[in-house]
């Protein structure tokens, strides 16, 4: 019995070509923290912490703080003050990215009937981003409320591990209670979405594939 569906985020519930939008973003970013850093210098080191998280196994280490642990040393800086300065860009900056993005007409009755037959949900998109920026583009996706449809929203805040480790997805599982027999994934990426599965063992999660 399927008792929950785990639904990635970018390109499944948000038409979000990562190619365009990342460089974006980035751009946005270091146009913003330009008076207290060097742009170049932050996206360097940004994309390091980001490896940083990437690699993470420490199950005690929540991705942000195995960002934060690199990124802010790095650049001689407090995490503190750099930290609000994050919060405000999410906040005020990160919104204007809303229009490199397409909305899924499909995506919000979808959800609402698989909360309507009673089963669970998670937003399992890759938790590198901090919970305003997921909750920003859920937002785009059509859902204004996220944290009141989806029991589980993996961030950097509150996860220890990324995409395509299978140690993700058991986490995710964990959250929800439930064994990967379970549960069923969609995403539209094979192999950050679909092959750790097998890495769960004989049943596994189930797994469907949005494709375009």
């Amino acid at each position: 019995m399927i008792r929950a569906v785990l639904l990635d985020l970018d390109d499944t519930l948000l038409d979000n070509e990562m190619d365009v939008f990342l460089p974006a973003y980035f751009q946005k970013l270091g146009e913003y923290l330009s008076d207290l850093l060097d742009p170049a210098e932050m996206l360097t080191e940004l994309l390091a912490g980001t490896q940083e998280m990437i690699g993470n196994m420490d199950p005690t280490r929540t991705l942000e703080r195995a960002f934060a642990e690199y990124f802010y040393p790095a650049l001689g800086l407090d995490e503190g003050p750099l930290r609000e300065h994050f919060e405000i860009f999410y906040q005020q900056v990160f919104p204007s990215l809303e229009s490199l993005t397409g909305f899924r007409p499909e995506a919000k009755p979808f959800v609402d009937e698989i909360a309507f037959n009673g089963q669970d949900l998670a937003v399992a998109t890759n938790p590198l981003f901090p919970y305003l920026a997921v909750e920003e583009r859920l937002g785009w996706a059509g859902f204004d409320t996220p944290e009141d449809i989806f029991p589980v929203i993996t961030t950097y805040e509150h996860f220890h591990f990324t995409k395509p480790h299978p140690e993700y997805y058991a986490e995710i599982l964990g959250h929800l209670g439930i064994a990967p027999f379970e549960a069923v994934m969609i995403g539209d990426d094979p192999i950050r979405d679909v092959a750790p599965a097998t890495s769960l063992g004989r049943g596994a999660l189930q797994w469907s594939v949005d494709r375009e």
